[in-house]
């Protein structure tokens, strides 16, 4: 407007997309859960907007009288001071918002780790368990195959015996 690159009516219209966006974006974070520090710079936020808002109405109202002088003077002493609040409260929500999802990464990340200790350590205590149930079934089985072995020796040597003393006799 100020050199004449935008004409008054894209001027009014472009502050009016703005609003709307700003409004509907703005509802949309308000919808979400908020931590208690952003909650406090959420109401700091929200009075800096207000302060915004009332330029933003003279603003309007420069741009629909179409006042050369008025926007001139609007935006030497008034554009600024109203809009450099609201920016600073927005970047402070950012960076809380950064530190926040930092916090919760780190908190995932520990959640990770203790989840990967613990299913390492029943994995191993059922690996040792599993190690100390073959073991005892593998001892149990080979005592009872010694034992029928055993038996079975012992019920083959009076065969083996006897029939050696038969041999020994029919010779």
């Amino acid at each position: 407007l100020q050199v004449g690159t935008v004409s008054w009516d894209s001027a009014a219209a472009s502050v009016g997309a703005a609003q709307r966006a700003i409004a509907e974006q703005w509802r949309a974070y308000l919808a979400t859960t908020l931590t208690p520090r952003e909650r406090k710079l959420v109401a700091e936020t929200a009075v800096a907007m207000q302060r915004a808002d009332a330029a933003t109405a003279a603003l309007q109202g420069i741009i629909a009288r179409r006042d050369t002088a008025a926007l001139a003077a609007f935006t030497a002493r008034t554009l600024y001071p109203a809009i450099d609040p609201v920016s600073t409260h927005l970047a402070a929500l950012v960076d809380l918002q950064l530190d926040v999802a930092r916090d919760v990464y780190a908190a995932t990340e520990m959640a990770y780790a203790r989840a990967a200790a613990a299913t390492l350590a029943v994995t191993g205590s059922a690996m040792l368990l599993a190690l100390a149930l073959g073991v005892g079934f593998a001892r149990r089985i080979a005592g009872t195959v010694r034992r029928v072995a055993a038996r079975v020796e012992q019920l083959r040597a009076p065969e083996i015996t006897g029939l050696g003393r038969a041999a020994a006799a029919g010779a």
